[in-house]
């Protein structure tokens, strides 16, 4: 008797385990997908509701008014310093001194900035510049973050270090100036 249970276990098992995985993969989705949208949805609808009361009533649209002057003031702030850098830098010059600014901020000593030869896209004039350098690797990895926080200005293009006993490390980096046409013109 025992051994026909057995039998019939071992030939059912891999149907158990098959619906046993369904169920957990159907209990996870409803878990990690229906749930959340439900109070999406919920949440939307609340907030559809705040507003249609809100353009129904004589003070909504004023409040409305005030929210949107609000968040496009809180827009603004953010995009005033970018366009504050983009004004500061027109030439190479000024790119330089921006790039000399961020090497101070990260503690960079420059030994030498030795600008290559320019070349040009249909926006842009490309110009390297071999930068010798002195510093930790800590110091240059806040430079080149700093560098990446800035695409529309700079592009790191190669990097070549050298590390001492000490440890500094003497570090040869090609950063581009992406200087758009006609903004020293």
């Amino acid at each position: 008797m025992s051994t026909s249970y057995l039998k019939k276990l071992v030939t059912e098992a891999p149907i158990l385990l098959l619906v046993g995985f369904a169920c957990l993969a159907a209990t996870s989705a409803f878990r990690f997908v229906v749930i959340p949208g439900y109070l999406q949805i919920y949440t939307h609808k609340k907030e559809y509701k705040h507003y249609q009361d809100l353009i129904s009533s004589e003070s909504g649209y004023q409040e409305i008014k005030l929210k949107i002057t609000g968040k496009i003031d809180t827009l603004s702030g953010r995009i005033a310093p970018e366009t504050e850098q983009k004004k500061t830098a027109t030439d190479l010059s000024g790119y330089l001194e921006e790039l000399i600014a961020v090497g101070r901020k990260a503690d960079i000593r420059f030994v030498r900035m030795q600008p290559q030869e320019e070349s040009t896209t249909q926006d842009y004039r490309l110009n390297p510049v071999m930068l010798a350098l002195t510093t930790t690797y800590h110091e240059l990895g806040q430079f080149i973050t700093e560098l990446e926080k800035l695409p529309n200005l700079f592009r790191v293009d190669r990097l070549a270090l050298s590390a001492s006993r000490s440890g500094k490390c003497d570090v040869k980096l090609l950063v581009t100036c992406l200087i758009p046409k006609g903004a020293d013109e």
